[in-house]
């Protein structure tokens, strides 16, 4: 197994994605390192969003991956990952994802991921893939309480943190050795109709924003791109890719 198999542990840190980063820049990372922290202070999300870390709560990792494919079908490939790790863990078939690597049970978001990509001084292009899992947090904000939730709030039962790391290591881990090899949606291939099968998005009305512009549409497949294929009103489709939009549900946030 070569995801996880080297840990780096911190009680605390503004990121783990910025760490992550600075370990490739300084030419001290190698393929598999995993970064967690107990607590992030400065956690990243999509889009610039901020991810809100509650100390002992959650499962805050980065991991440095070499995969010769495109970012987004890293953060889809992950994305995928991330849920069966969730699933496995609550023994529950009941997760699903939001376009393009939200995990979701009962509509609310469970995990978010952050898929950056960094180069070393020596030449090598990694992918740091930031993974946060709410796990044993109790309650949240009043501004997210109908956007998120937590294993604890789904099962009732805490988890052991380290475990579900462990079962993520290895999920990745997975993914990672079927589809090194290939490139893009080669590598994805064998994965895609599980991946729209658990695809919460697809087959719904959504609403995009495209920089300022909000666009009502429907969701209808993944293209070969990764991007996200949308309906629009005259019929006529389009596909959008997940570093330009933000994608929300009509009547809510799926």
């Amino acid at each position: 197994m070569l995801i996880g198999k080297n840990i780096l542990y911190f009680t605390e840190l503004t990121s783990t994605n910025d760490h992550a980063k600075k370990m490739v820049l300084g030419g001290t990372a190698k393929n598999g390192d995993a970064v967690i922290a107990n607590n992030q202070t400065a956690g990243k999300g999509r889009m610039g969003r901020s991810w809100i870390a509650e100390p002992d709560a959650g499962l805050y990792t980065s991991v440095i991956i070499e995969l010769p494919t495109t970012a987004i079908w890293a953060t889809l490939l992950f994305g995928l990952a991330a849920l069966n790790a969730v699933e496995k863990t609550i023994e529950s078939g009941s997760a699903s994802l939001k376009w393009p690597n939200d995990v979701l049970i009962s509509g609310k978001k469970v995990c978010g991921i952050l898929v950056e990509g960094c180069r070393s001084p020596d030449g090598i292009n990694y992918f740091i893939v930031g993974v946060g899992i709410n796990v044993n947090n109790n309650e949240f904000p009043a501004e997210l309480s109908n956007k998120a939730t937590s294993l604890f709030l789904e099962t009732g039962e805490n988890y052991s943190v380290s475990k579900i790391a462990t079962q993520l290591f290895h999920e990745m881990d997975y993914l990672y050795e079927r589809c090194k090899k290939d490139t893009g949606y080669e590598g994805f291939r064998p994965f895609a109709e599980e991946y729209r099968q658990k695809c919460m998005t697809l087959n719904k009305d959504v609403i995009i924003t495209v920089s300022r512009n909000v666009i009502s549409c429907r969701a209808v497949d993944i293209a070969a791109t990764g991007g996200l294929v949308i309906k629009l009103d005259n019929d006529a489709t389009m596909i959008v890719s997940s570093g330009e939009v933000s994608v929300r549900g009509a009547l809510g946030y799926v």
